[in-house]
């Protein structure tokens, strides 16, 4: 097989059940991103998805600032520990991995853009409504768990591309996807 590689993607990519609860249809990922990569042949690693382990399947959504403490950074990097061995040993037996794939907009996971917003306190009818003065920002920052995997990465001097994929515009990213990997689309 000429297309040995191996491919990091964020956990929902495989599994959009992972996501918090939403009336977005995310089925649809899969098959624009994951496939096109199988059908060339590439092993697809799927990474564990932080928020999942740390708040389980009924969780609510948070802001990138919420997951932005020393308790969930300590979570991600046990996590991150995890990946950049099972990375590491690719790489010694002469696999090349990457890019790592996340997803953008995401706290934890985003590469190069992820929401936030200036959230907290109790969930009451009046809290909900008070919500609504503060909207999701932009901000041009990896999620928590993307920037901690991102440093390990480099402290162990492992070389891996990190790519965001937009769930917005999902043909933009396939086609930066298979053309980072000099693929045609």
């Amino acid at each position: 097989m000429d297309n040995i590689r191996i491919i990091p993607v964020s956990h929902c990519l495989l599994n959009p059940y992972s996501k918090v609860k939403s009336s977005i249809d995310y089925s649809n990922v899969s098959k624009e991103i994951i496939m096109p990569l199988l059908k060339k042949g590439y092993g697809i690693l799927q990474l564990p998805c932080p928020e999942l382990c740390h708040g389980g399947l009924q969780r609510w959504g948070q802001a990138r600032r919420q997951y932005d403490n020393p308790f969930y950074h300590q979570h991600c990097r046990e996590l991150a520990c995890g990946v950049a061995a099972q990375l590491e040993e690719y790489l010694r037996c002469s696999i090349p991995v990457g890019p790592i794939l996340g997803i953008e907009g995401s706290p934890s996971c985003a590469i190069t853009c992820s929401f936030d917003g200036n959230w907290g306190g109790e969930l009451t009818a009046s809290c909900v409504q008070n919500l609504m003065q503060y909207p999701l920002e932009s901000r041009a920052e990896s999620g928590v768990f993307m920037k901690l995997l991102q440093e390990l990465l480099k402290e162990k001097k492992l070389n891996i591309a990190f790519l965001g994929v937009n769930e917005e515009n999902l043909e933009q990213s396939r086609v930066s996807i298979l053309e980072f990997l000099g693929v045609r689309a």
